[in-house]
């Protein structure tokens, strides 16, 4: 099956699914001693799992997929005191046009930016921190806007199959930082939502208010998607 059947048969409705890798980068990355100052969310490497479907409309071919990924990571929160555990979860629906290069027989590659919905949340919980009592909770999840591009290739399976292999920049929140205030002045409610906008009571002497500016939640990410023609 050679290139120009690949990318003609975009125009034909296909359905897969397959896992990715997420490599955190920007500020969702870092160490937990990271997420305890608040300059980052301490995410570590992710896995997950994705849906995927193409189809042409306008003359255009078209793609959405459906994602969702787990991060953890462990490790101190002051230096070298106490214990911070983080599951961090983004569930993504994305949707964007593709264009197809028609250059050899045994692959096609394409490029494709879109749009990004996320909704980013995740678990945390705190032992033997001076300034954050023993406790465990669930982050409140936050729903973001965000902005992909992607690059890949196609690679034949049968004829009614292939491979997508695909490297995906995403910033998943460059347009709508929010922040969630709590009235109880604790240390411990700034890390109980995304709170990706700066704290307005910050202050560098108060350890209630301690982020100080806005943070970029960004993933680098590889996925393998076996898709098929419907």
């Amino acid at each position: 099956m050679g290139a120009s059947c690949v990318a003609s048969g975009q125009s034909q409705l296909q359905f897969g699914g397959g896992g990715h890798i997420m490599l955190p980068v920007g500020d969702y990355g870092g160490s937990t001693n990271d997420f305890y100052l608040g300059s980052k969310y301490g995410a570590g490497v992710g896995l997950g799992f994705h849906l995927k479907g193409r189809f042409e409309f306008a003359g255009i071919p078209w793609m959405a997929s459906m994602e969702y990924s787990i991060f953890k990571n462990k490790g101190s929160g002051e230096p070298s005191q106490g214990e911070i555990e983080l599951d961090r979860r983004i569930f993504s629906l994305r949707f964007g046009p593709e264009w197809f290069l028609d250059v050899a027989d045994s692959f096609t590659p394409y490029v494709s930016a879109g749009l990004i919905l996320n909704n980013i949340g995740g678990d945390a919980s705190f032992k033997k921190i001076s300034t954050v009592p023993d406790t465990a909770f669930i982050q409140l999840a936050g729903e973001r806007l965000g902005v992909g591009v992607t690059g890949g290739i196609l690679i034949p399976l049968y004829p009614a199959a292939n491979v997508d292999i695909s490297l995906n920049y995403n910033l998943l929140n460059p347009f709508n930082k929010v922040w969630v205030a709590d009235s109880r002045e604790r240390r411990v409610d700034s890390y109980a939502a995304i709170n990706d906008a700066q704290d307005p009571l910050f202050s560098p002497t108060d350890t209630r208010h301690f982020i100080q500016s806005p943070r970029s939640i960004q993933t680098l990410q590889f996925t393998i998607t076996v898709i098929f023609q419907i």
